[in-house]
């Protein structure tokens, strides 16, 4: 895997530490890398730890957007349904309105 194998700090286990304690697991265990890792290495690390951020937060900002998406059919179909409901609702009053008395 070339430059990411290089570094000790591979993409996978960087994204799983990211997974289980955020950003400041990964800024963590780059410092901890830090300790033993040449310069090259480090910035390697650095690189790599970027790019799982960043995909990251991709991923979440697509579920968000997919979210959005599905909020907004709902809404819609929230509307639609209540003007269905309002439109019943207007033609049961106006025959109600309209109907002659049956005790006159």
């Amino acid at each position: 895997m070339g430059l990411m194998s290089r570094t000790g700090m591979e993409y996978e286990l960087l994204s799983e530490i990211r997974g289980r304690g955020g950003v400041e697991a990964v800024t963590s265990a780059l410092e901890g890398f830090a300790g033993r890792a040449s310069e090259e290495e480090l910035d390697a690390a650095v690189d790599v730890a970027c790019r799982v951020i960043a995909d990251d937060t991709a991923r979440i900002e697509a579920h968000a957007d997919q979210q959005k998406a599905r909020t907004l059919a709902l809404e819609q179909e929230t509307a639609d349904v209540q003007w269905q409901i309002d439109m019943l609702a207007g033609f049961t009053i106006e025959e109600l309105l309209e109907s002659p008395d049956k005790d006159d």
